[in-house]
């Protein structure tokens, strides 16, 4: 039996310290666990945040983008106006051009009727000086009949030529009229394309400007597209050095886990085990507690107590059947027929004697009446033998 003890106890010992390792094993690995755990979950925060960082910049990207085709679009309108401003201007510039032309030839067309005018007008000037040196001569001739007649012809003529002179003069006057009309709606005309050709450049400046202006904002979305790009590239390279992470990270949570669940069927081995060696204890325990129990004896009073080898009262034991459990329900002796010790046979007389009065006033009397009588029977029976023998 110690023998069995001392193995199951050493069992015990080796289970315990079996156990001790496995609970460190797991212990680490927990820890280890946490560790990777820890990594993957910054990792994850990492790749979350690479993602938004990613997704950002791929907005800015698509942002920089649409304000890349809004400047290309708004490029390409104000090249369209200003294309459009400049055949304005062309356009203008040839109307201008072709009016100052006109006025340039009807100021010619109007010189020249001038010179005519003044050519006619001296000519009427000379016709006239013509005329009066022929009247002069008229006076003078009028003594001499032919001369007379001759210069009669010559004034008629002279008077002929004077009167279509005049009549020249007042068609170059008309015609100097009608051009100088003329050059005053020219001139009036290339005062309206003169202020159509100043609208006209300054909206060409206007569309110049703003050309500039969607050139330079085309150059900053360029330059952000560029940035958001980069960005983009960045956060992209971050996402993939984060996702290498979190894979490595669940690489190691895997292996941890699988050292864990190995550590863990170690460690339920070892507690069934120990569970086993717990039994077992338990077993031994009850054994020798029942072995104990077998040798050791109690006695049962009348009244009910139990009364142990010192002649003990125990208080709460009970007794079924032979066997007597304590307060507690626990097995501890067995009832014996008989006293086994004298101190033990004491208490139990004592006990019992106890016990007799508590059966009722008229058993106590009816024991006392038969004392009585038993005395009184014993006392003529000592008187009667006495009286034969002095017989």
């Amino acid at each position: 039996m110690k023998n069995n003890v001392d193995t199951t106890k050493a069992n015990l010992d080796q289970s315990k310290a079996n156990t001790a390792d496995a609970q460190a094993v797991v212990d680490n690995l927990q820890k280890q666990a946490d560790q990777t755990q820890s990594v993957a979950n910054s990792a994850q925060t990492a790749l979350n945040k690479a993602q938004q960082e990613a997704n950002t910049a791929k907005g800015n990207v698509d942002q920089a983008t649409q304000e890349v085709s809004n400047a290309e679009t708004l490029n390409q309108n104000l090249d369209s106006k200003t294309q459009t401003a400049q055949s304005n201007v062309d356009t203008a510039n040839k109307e201008v051009n072709a009016a100052q032309n006109d006025v340039n030839q009807a100021t010619q067309e109007v010189n020249e009727k001038q010179q005519a005018v003044q050519t006619a007008q001296d000519n009427l000037n000379q016709t006239q000086n013509d005329l009066n040196k022929l009247n002069q001569q008229l006076a003078e001739l009028q003594q001499a009949p032919e001369l007379l007649v001759q210069t009669k012809q010559q004034l008629a003529d002279a008077q002929s030529n004077l009167q279509t002179a005049n009549d020249n003069l007042v068609a170059k006057k008309n015609e100097l009229n009608k051009a100088t009309a003329d050059l005053a709606d020219l001139k009036t005309q290339l005062a309206t394309n003169q202020e159509n050709l100043t609208k006209a450049l300054a909206n060409l400046a206007q569309a110049k400007s703003g050309l500039d202006q969607a050139n330079k904002n085309l150059e900053i979305a360029k330059e952000n597209v560029e940035k958001a790009q980069q960005a983009y590239d960045e956060a992209k390279s971050n996402n993939d050095v984060a996702q290498k992470d979190l894979e490595d990270a669940k690489n190691s949570l895997a292996q941890v886990q699988e050292k864990q669940s190995q550590a863990q069927s170690a460690y339920d081995k070892a507690m069934k085990a120990y569970n086993d060696y717990l039994k077992a204890q338990q077993a031994v325990k009850d054994a020798e507690e029942k072995a104990k129990a077998e040798h050791t004896y109690f006695a049962k009073t009348e009244n009910g107590k139990v009364v142990d080898e010192k002649g003990h009262i125990m208080v709460g034991y009970s007794v079924k059947g032979n066997q007597v459990f304590d307060a507690q329900s626990k097995l501890v002796g067995t009832l014996a027929q008989t006293s086994t010790t004298r101190r033990m046979a004491n208490t139990v007389k004592q006990e019992n004697a106890k016990a007799l009065p508590q059966t009722g006033d008229k058993q106590n009397n009816n024991t006392t009446v038969g004392a009585i009588l038993v005395g009184l029977g014993s006392l003529l029976g000592l008187g009667a033998l006495g009286k034969r023998k002095e017989d």
